[in-house]
């Protein structure tokens, strides 16, 4: 069984990466140019 720790640090990963992911998407929205070149920047 995992400790409470374990599963709260888990949580919190699921979390930042959701908010990452949102926060790429709203960058990507915003570039005009070349979002395609914005997206392989952010990936990589």
């Amino acid at each position: 069984m995992k400790s409470s720790v374990t599963n709260l640090v888990m949580a919190l990963g699921i979390v930042a990466i959701g908010v990452a992911i949102g926060a790429a998407g709203i960058y990507i929205g915003d570039t005009d140019d070349a979002p395609g070149a914005a997206l392989i920047g952010i990936l990589l």
